[in-house]
């Protein structure tokens, strides 16, 4: 029995240097990015998926050549919260936000978030086109605030033969709209079917349909004699 203890304490050791090694790795692991790229999207929808990934590819790019180690958290096996919550416990204190309503708009979330477990504060919202400049500014100025290294910022003129360009989004997926929408259309189509059928096989004399239903047969009454 004193065996079973020692080799039962043994276990339980061993798990928890196992746990402390996997938090310390995953410290360190967090310690390499400045900044996490989060994009939104219904698990379900792949096109969705595919749009939101590649304005997140975009931003991270943008960001990338002003200086930062921007990590995308493409996972789908998370939810944006346990997302979020896992990043604030890292140390990464600054996320972009990207969803579909996002894409509509063309524009990206900022949050920071000092410590883990609070909620985030909103820094704004910016637009993921051309160079991203009001997004990188305002990076750059809370990194300032926070004793850290500024970034580099883009000038108007720093490439003259290549402006702003203009980002077209792929269309997106109609799925996006309200479901309502479509239970409706669906209804209204089974209507239409079911009203063309009872057309169809309408009698010939022009009576109506309700002229085919057979009259109900009553119930003999038992005599009790």
């Amino acid at each position: 029995k004193q065996s079973g203890d020692r080799d039962s304490r043994f276990i339980d050791q061993t798990k928890k240097k196992a746990k402390q090694e996997k938090i310390q790795n995953a410290a360190e692991k967090g310690k390499k990015h400045d900044l996490v790229v989060v994009p939104i999207f219904w698990k379900h929808k792949e096109q969705q998926k595919d749009q939101t990934l590649v304005a997140a590819k975009r931003i991270k790019d943008k960001l990338h050549k002003s200086g930062l180690d921007v990590w995308i958290d493409g996972r789908h096996k998370y939810t944006p919260g346990q997302k979020f919550a896992y990043w604030e416990h890292l140390g990464v204190v600054m996320r972009v936000e990207i969803g579909p309503d996002d894409l509509y708009k063309g524009t990206c979330t900022l949050r920071f978030s000092p410590e883990a477990g609070k909620v985030a504060e909103t820094l704004g919202s910016f637009t993921y086109g051309g160079r991203c400049k009001d997004l990188i500014h305002k990076i750059s100025d809370s990194r300032v605030s926070q004793g850290l290294e500024g970034l580099t910022i883009p000038s108007d003129d720093e490439d003259p033969d290549a402006p702003d360009e203009k980002i077209q989004e792929p269309a997106l997926d109609m799925d996006c709209e309200n479901e309502e929408g479509k239970k409706k259309k669906k209804g209204k189509a089974k209507r239409k079917a079911a009203e063309l059928k009872s057309e169809s096989e309408g009698i010939d004399d022009g009576e109506p349909n309700e002229a085919r239903k057979k009259p109900k047969k009553k119930k003999a009454k038992k005599v009790v004699f």
